[in-house]
């Protein structure tokens, strides 16, 4: 099973970091959810920690049927001046079957679709080191130029170390346990209908 949530951010924080905020895409906010996905509606964020030179956290912004995860780099342990940061955002929500993971927590398995993968550079350093990886000929080729706060989609691209992303529309499958207002996801997803089987711990999303 791929593993975004470990995998591919690794490998970005072991250059720099920056794998799940965004702003609502296609689908309609105007639907009365209930059930499991009502739940998840609104904005939850991990604690700010140290990796590194560095320090990283993670929010999850729920609206409708539109989710997206952003990965944030920063300089200070407060998390409040931004490096950099990925976002990925998903349409079409649609929360699945429940589901016992490995270690006898329960959740449910959900499936979404990939609608964009943007980088942001919020200093001139990640700005330089972002702009190496966009000039690489599978990522971004028409891209010469990348501004400081400027975001560049790379939805479906081959990213050095960003990592090799899914083309816009590809099924994503995954997994969540929520207690209270504390939620983690699955470790890992997949495109195939796979769901993970263990929680990641590591981070804890809160309800804000």
């Amino acid at each position: 099973m791929k593993n975004q949530t470990l995998a591919i951010l690794t490998i970005v924080s072991a250059c720099w970091l920056i794998l799940w905020g965004c702003a609502p895409s296609n689908s309609s906010t105007d639907e009365t959810l209930t059930g499991p996905i009502a739940e998840l509606q609104g904005t939850w964020k991990t604690s700010c920690v140290a990796n590194d030179a560095i320090f990283q956290n993670r929010s999850l912004q729920v609206s409708g049927r539109d989710f997206a995860i952003t990965f944030g780099d920063y300089i200070d342990a407060a998390c409040e001046v931004r490096r950099g940061q990925i976002k990925s955002s998903f349409v079409n929500l649609s929360i699945g079957d429940n589901v016992t993971f490995s270690d006898n927590t329960t959740g449910y398995q959900f499936m979404a679709e990939w609608d964009q993968q943007t980088i942001t550079p919020f200093d001139n350093g990640s700005t330089q080191i972002m702009m190496q990886n966009l000039s690489i000929a599978t990522c971004r080729p028409d891209i010469t130029t990348l501004e400081v706060g400027t975001s560049v989609d790379i939805i479906g691209k081959s990213c050095g170390v960003f990592g090799d992303f899914p083309t816009k529309g590809t099924p994503f499958y995954s997994a969540y346990h929520l207690t209270g207002d504390n939620m983690t996801f699955g470790d890992g997803y997949s495109d195939n209908g796979t769901y993970p089987t263990v929680t990641d711990f590591e981070w804890v999303f809160v309800k804000q």
